[in-house]
């Protein structure tokens, strides 16, 4: 970041370790974590976040309210129908010249993770321009380790996952 962002929305928390990253290295930055599921919510409760209940399509959030937008790990559970709904809700949320980045599984992906959806890279992209974002960066063929997979490799390590990160900003001045 060129800038250190003032309003963080991490969409999608889980246990909220995104969210208590950024509020550690921007101090100042107000970081609201959204979570659909109660259990999750709770645990990022219990690291001090501030928690909403909600999820990609309807945070809950007001319009214009964050500076970056933040998701790991959630696109992989949008059906592809509602990847129009969950960026139009990115871009209502988005301030002006926010920046959103979200990691995705890719279509063919060899190594999977238990998200049940692999996305279309041109159609994500695709669908953040037609809500006005601008593509910054995707990067390609990343290797996450699966902390959702309890079960560990014969040397002890956790799968790795195929993934991608999208990065796109939203001009300053939008209609």
């Amino acid at each position: 970041l060129r800038r250190a962002p003032s309003r963080v929305a991490d969409i999608g928390t889980g246990t909220g370790h995104l969210a208590a990253l950024f509020e550690d290295t921007y101090h100042h930055a107000v970081v609201i974590a959204v979570e659909p599921v109660h259990e999750m919510a709770i645990q990022a409760q219990e690291i001090r976040l501030n928690v909403r209940i909600g999820t990609a399509t309807d945070t809950g959030l007001r319009a214009g309210q964050a500076d970056v937008i933040v998701s790991s790990g959630v696109v992989d559970f949008v059906p592809e129908d509602q990847i129009p709904s969950m960026v139009a809700e990115f871009r209502r949320v988005a301030a002006p010249r926010a920046l959103v980045a979200f990691n995705f599984e890719p279509v063919g992906t060899q190594n999977p993770g238990v998200g049940t959806h692999q996305h279309d890279e041109t159609y994500l992209r695709e669908q953040l321009e037609e809500q006005g974002f601008e593509v910054l960066e995707v990067q390609r063929g990343l290797f996450l380790y699966d902390n959702f997979v309890k079960k560990k490799d014969e040397r002890g390590a956790r799968p790795r996952v195929e993934n991608s990160i999208i990065v796109a900003r939203l001009p300053e001045y939008t209609q």
